[in-house]
């Protein structure tokens, strides 16, 4: 079955977000936040609440302002501050005003710097001259790709019909999924295990956050899900995992109702 690679620092794909490289400066207390200040052993050195919030975007991949408040608006604040160190170390910062994310991914310099060389050394110094990052691409498993798919799907409707907060339950996720999975038996111990499994990992990458109630456990989606994979690539996967589950003999569900049952 096909499997995709994960490129950001969300361990994502494709990313859709505002590129604010030209934003203006939006600085107050600068001498509070950007380095220890004159008459120090070091003028260039951050202040520990820039230097965490660095920290804090290398650690995690992203911020937001519905979970950190604190650290989004510091980066607002120090958007280019940080966004210089990063480019040094190969990464770039992408964010999305409209629900208030920023994550990073690799930086993908332009070729100007790129210049022919034809000596005899040529190889070698473009072996040196590469650029080496910190994020490495790898692929997911098939079942993380299926239920990463879903629930991308699943926001994309709801927020179209106008939903904020997107919630999902588990039980109807194990439901959407049974048409792609052809050894999933909808509310086995095993694989009620296997998908909570999938979704630690994926509230490691704040991508989702569990409610847990006596009710059965929700899932409410973060907008950042939005970055990972584009809507053509979630339609061309989806129909490629249905095809695979129809060939191998799995019944499908009717067309649209496996992201709405």
């Amino acid at each position: 079955m096909e499997e995709f690679e994960n490129e950001s620092g969300l361990e994502a794909g494709t990313s859709s977000g505002a590129d604010l490289d030209n934003a203006p400066e939006e600085i107050d207390g600068a001498d509070e936040v950007f380095g220890a200040g004159p008459g120090t052993k070091d003028e260039d050195v951050f202040a520990p609440q820039l230097r965490n919030l660095i920290v804090l975007l290398l650690r995690n991949g992203s911020i937001s302002n519905a979970e950190n408040s604190e650290a989004y608006t510091l980066y607002q604040r120090c958007r280019l501050q940080v966004r210089q160190y990063l480019r040094n170390i190969n990464l770039h910062v992408k964010e999305d005003q409209q629900f208030g994310i920023a994550y990073i991914e690799n930086l993908n310099r332009d070729e100007e710097n790129n210049m022919e060389d034809f000596s005899d050394d040529a190889d070698q110094k473009e072996s040196a001259d590469r650029d080496m990052y910190l994020i490495i691409p790898r692929k997911i498993s098939a079942y993380d790709s299926i239920v990463l798919l879903l629930l991308r799907k699943f926001y994309h409707i709801r927020a179209n019909e106008g939903e904020t907060t997107v919630v999902l339950d588990v039980e109807r996720l194990e439901a959407m999924m049974t048409p792609y999975m052809n050894e999933l038996t909808v509310s086995s111990i095993r694989d009620r295990r296997k998908i909570n499994g999938t979704l630690a990992r994926f509230r490691e990458k704040h991508l989702i956050r569990i409610i847990n109630s006596s009710e059965g456990d929700r899932i409410v989606i973060s907008p950042m899900i939005r970055s990972i994979i584009g809507l053509k690539e979630m339609e061309r996967l989806l129909e490629a995992y249905s095809r695979y589950a129809s060939e191998h003999g799995v019944a499908l569900a009717a067309d649209g109702e496996s992201a709405d049952a």
